[in-house]
């Protein structure tokens, strides 16, 4: 019992880990692609969990052919508002991302809201 609340404790830590460096990622690539290797490994430890993982691979993917789109095209000019929406996007989903995981939530799972 103690070693599956450590395990539980262990992938919710990491799920921060993964969130920050996804962040750290818009200004270090590197971070980037450690979020996403984090998330890969950790996936698979919790429903909660899988949801907030799934997210950051997802927005991984999603920023790295936006990024491709937005590099290759900035010779035109409009590569730069790619770029730029996609690091706004990028950060949304990882501050709801953030708080979501802080309260104990799914990511996209509405907060409960008292009646």
């Amino acid at each position: 019992m103690a070693d599956n609340l450590l395990a539980q404790q262990n992938a919710n830590t990491m799920a921060l880990v993964a969130y920050v460096c996804m962040l750290a990622g818009l200004l270090f690539p590197l971070a980037f692609i450690a979020a996403v290797v984090i998330a890969y490994i950790y996936r698979g430890s919790d429903q909660i969990l899988d949801s907030h993982f799934t997210n950051i691979i997802t927005v991984f993917w999603w920023s790295l052919g936006l990024g491709v789109l937005g590099i290759v095209t900035s010779v035109i000019l409009i590569g730069w508002a790619i770029l730029l929406g996609a690091s706004i996007w990028i950060l949304l989903r990882m501050v709801k991302g953030l708080s979501a995981l802080k309260r104990g939530l799914a990511y996209g799972e509405p907060p409960v809201v008292p009646v």
